[in-house]
């Protein structure tokens, strides 16, 4: 028998996001909890501590840290969680966010979402690039630290950049999320009314002005029959800023851009959709696109390595950087019930 810590510190009960849906869904999996049913094994929650975290059946220590305030989290973590660990002994330690201990040096796995400050470091402030180059240089310095890159894609990326021998770095795929789903006998079947989604944040790298700028090429092509665009995740000042642009094109009124929702209330907007459009200049997986198909929801995409590593034939793929070429897929799959299906 094993002593595991897994490392949910940065698990806000009130956040959505990749990190947050894959530590949810993975301490939520009734085959990982199976799997580490022999072993001895510790949350590290902060506090208030998400339902997921309490429910799981595994011991939870909580510390009075608050997932919320990142900054004195990440201090908490760099200063303070080494002596817990001393005093634990774990026998392995993983570390979910991509991040580790700089003064922890014993067996860890670390799961890395995205590699965003090596390929597209204007999405990634500077503090934060300095703080995760430092972390990422202690992944390589560590002999005892295990990485999980979340696609192949990321994996070379990894491999690349950290200099890391294969025997150090793992792919493990996200997997079809079991709350996303869509009933048999309505697969395929075209909804017209439901119009077209995006779920996401609006960092840089997720190209979020290129939906507006489709919106104004679809009005083009479909005079009088615009469909409707949901853009879910967006915080008030991307939301000012969007629709201002949004009404210089003339498309303000096809548009709703929305708050975070919490991530219960998902499953339904992707299975009340036609398309979902995902226009990333850059990723490390992907996961709403996979959620939509699993909902029977078509995607439209960007044509990125990532993307046709992880969604293959299902997705229809189109230029990020051409709001035209957007606009063209989604309106072949709006008017073509066949291909919808």
């Amino acid at each position: 028998m094993a002593r595991i810590c897994i490392n949910a510190l940065a698990l806000d009960p009130k956040r959505t996001g990749g990190a947050e849906t894959y530590v949810r869904q993975l301490i939520g999996c009734p085959a990982f909890r199976e799997a580490l049913a022999g072993h001895e094994v510790t949350l590290l929650s902060g506090t208030p501590s998400d339902p997921v975290l309490e429910r799981s059946g595994f011991e939870v220590v909580r510390r009075p840290v608050d997932p919320a305030r990142r900054n004195a989290r990440i201090l908490w973590e760099q200063v303070t969680l080494p002596g817990l660990l001393a005093d634990l002994r774990p026998d392995l330690v993983h570390f979910p966010y991509s991040t580790t201990c700089w003064r922890y040096a014993g067996p860890q796995v670390v799961t890395v979402h995205d590699t965003t400050n090596f390929i597209m470091p204007r999405s990634v402030g500077l503090a934060e690039r300095v703080y995760r180059r430092v972390l990422q240089s202690r992944y390589r310095k560590n002999p005892r630290c295990h990485i999980i890159a979340v696609s192949e894609t990321d994996r070379r990326i990894l491999q690349r950049h950290l200099t890391l021998p294969d025997d150090r770095v793992s792919t493990v795929y996200h997997g079809g999320p079991a709350a996303f789903s869509c009933d048999e006998a309505t697969l395929g079947a075209p909804r017209p009314e439901g119009g077209l989604l995006w779920v996401g944040r609006p960092y840089y790298h997720k190209n979020v002005d290129l939906l507006v700028r489709m919106m104004a090429a679809l009005a083009r092509r479909r005079p009088g029959r615009v469909p409707a665009l949901r853009m879910v995740g967006l915080d008030e000042p991307s939301r000012e800023r969007l629709g201002q642009l949004a009404a210089e094109l003339g498309v303000r009124e096809h548009i709703r851009f929305e708050p975070a929702r919490p991530h219960h209330e998902l499953p339904a907007l992707f299975r009340e959709a036609s398309l979902f459009v995902f226009p990333s200049l850059y990723e490390s997986f992907g996961l709403p696109p996979l959620e939509a198909l699993c909902s029977g929801t078509p995607v439209v995409c960007s044509d990125l390595e990532i993307l046709r590593e992880i969604l293959g034939p299902a997705a229809r793929y189109a230029d990020p950087r051409d709001p035209e070429s957007f606009a063209a897929q989604c309106d072949a799959l709006l008017e073509q019930p066949a291909l919808w299906a």
